[in-house]
């Protein structure tokens, strides 16, 4: 199986190399300042609506249609296959992602007992990380801790056929990203219309995910009353 190396800029899609200018900021920030909430939140913004701008989003916005497009740019099939509620009742996991090494295949697992709205949002974000090439692995004991209610001999045909990527650890970078870009394609997927123009395309961005500066607050005891 081909391995997308994120080192290397020649001849890779823009966005592998967009993606490696993102991991490589990421380690020389600057010494003894550590970002805000505020700041980090907008440069993963930043990174994602890059990743965005690199994605083959059909238009007008179809799931099939993105998927098709993703299949094109990888070279390897993508199959959505829906997981019993019973499996993941006692976790946090609601997708997986099984990248298969003897075929050129990828499976997106997700939970079928849930409404379109989250079922959809599932499928986005393992997609997300499916794009951005997460491919951190879990062994067949992490597997056999996050997904307890799992048959032993089910989780060893998917640790033996390819590497599983489970959809928790929601604090990491990666899933952060991926939960960011599964919101921007799922603002794709429920807009009514695409704006064609570049700077209203923008300001409509914007004005769906406004990023509110507080005013300054004058002190109680600085008051002047009437």
């Amino acid at each position: 199986m081909t391995t997308l190396d994120i080192n290397r800029h020649d001849g890779a899609p823009r966005w592998v190399a967009r993606l490696a200018d993102w991991r490589q900021k990421g380690t020389h920030r600057t010494w003894g300042k550590r970002p805000t909430k505020a700041t980090a939140r907008r440069e993963l913004r930043e990174e994602c609506q890059a990743l965005l701008a690199d994605m083959p989003i059909p238009r007008p916005f179809t799931l099939e249609g993105l998927i098709a497009g993703i299949e094109a740019v990888t070279g390897r099939r993508i199959k959505l296959v829906p997981i019993p509620d019973h499996l993941l009742a006692h976790t946090d996991v609601g997708g997986l992602w099984l990248q298969l090494d003897d075929v050129p295949v990828d499976l997106v697992l997700y939970v079928e007992g849930t409404t379109s709205f989250h079922r959809m949002r599932i499928i986005l974000h393992e997609l997300a990380h499916l794009w951005c090439d997460d491919t951190i692995e879990e062994s067949f004991e992490q597997l056999a801790r996050l997904l307890p209610d799992f048959p032993p001999n089910v989780l060893h045909r998917l640790t033996t056929r390819g590497r599983v990527m489970a959809r928790h650890r929601y604090d990491s970078h990666i899933e952060r990203r991926a939960e960011m870009l599964a919101d921007l394609l799922h603002h794709e997927a429920y807009a009514t219309d695409y704006i064609e123009d570049p700077t209203l395309r923008h300001l409509d961005e914007d004005l769906s995910h406004p990023r509110s500066i507080p005013l300054p607050r004058t002190p109680r005891k600085n008051r002047v009353r009437p």
